[in-house]
């Protein structure tokens, strides 16, 4: 598989457009990245992995970030751990009230807002 270089970047991304053949062997390259991009992966683990890509193809060390989540990390961790606490909490949810539902889907909304 080849690709093609687009003359744009979004949010420091090159964009890319891949051209399929296919042939027997092993790839030399990898469009990983775009992959990632276009599935949606956050910006920063984006950057992050391009970093680690080009390093290692440099055959720099790669150097490991603190293990420290930020503020906005523990916030979702903490928010997920409730939402598994109040799924965990009712025994059957075929049979519980219509509220309840709702109020376990407005928690896990409220987690998408969070990031």
């Amino acid at each position: 598989m080849a690709s093609v270089s687009v003359d744009s970047e979004d949010k420091g991304i090159k964009k890319t457009n891949s051209l399929y053949e296919l042939v027997p062997g092993i790839s030399t390259s990898s469009n990983a990245i775009q992959c990632a991009y276009t599935a949606g992966v956050d910006e920063d683990t984006l950057k992050r992995a391009a970093q680690v890509l080009q390093d290692g193809q440099s055959r720099r060390q790669i150097t490991v970030p603190s293990a420290r989540p930020t503020p906005k990390t523990l916030a979702i961790q903490e928010a997920f751990y409730n939402l598994t606490e109040q799924f965990m909490s009712e025994e059957n949810w075929k049979e519980c009230a219509r509220e309840k539902i709702d109020e376990l889907i407005h928690v896990a909304r409220s987690i998408d807002a969070l990031r």
